[in-house]
């Protein structure tokens, strides 16, 4: 992630499989920035095919400044990337890799968000699936329940 947002905050807890609003999913969120991303990391060549978002839920009704739930429109503006680098940091939208997607949003309530990639996806090779919201000129955070990537490796 391109920063974590306070103690006890892990990007693993968007990859552990847990339903979206279900009990004991949590967050992974980053701190406000200009451009905050989550990466996966396979480890290897992998093309993907399609992208889901598990959003973040309304616990509270109230999203405000230094609160996560209950702010689930702020993802929006979304990029899928496929590369074989991390973005530097969260300060400005990454453009290496390849493109494989957009999705403007915003989203809604725990909403399950699909975001399938542009044809000739299986031709496109990275380590990281990149997923970066452009915030430019109004910093936010990125805060999603689960992230799952479909598509197949490659040797």
């Amino acid at each position: 992630m391109s920063s974590l947002y306070r103690d006890g905050n892990k990007a693993e807890q968007c990859i552990d499989k847990k339903e979206v609003g279900s009990r004991g999913s949590w967050l992974c969120a980053t701190e406000k920035e200009e451009a905050p991303w989550f990466a996966i990391d396979y480890g290897q060549k992998v093309s993907v095919g399609k992208v889901i978002l598990g959003n973040s839920g309304d616990h509270n009704g109230v999203c405000e400044d230094g609160n996560l739930f209950g702010c689930y429109e702020r993802t929006a503006n979304v990029e899928v990337r496929l590369s074989d680098e991390l973005p530097a940091d969260g300060n400005r939208m990454f453009e290496g890799g390849d493109l494989l997607a957009t999705w403007a949003g915003p989203g809604t309530n725990n909403e399950i968000i699909e975001i399938e990639s542009e044809k000739g996806w299986e031709n496109i090779l990275g380590r990281y699936l990149i997923i970066q919201m452009d915030k430019t000129g109004n910093p936010d955070h990125l805060n999603l329940q689960e992230v799952t990537g479909y598509g197949k490796k490659c040797d």
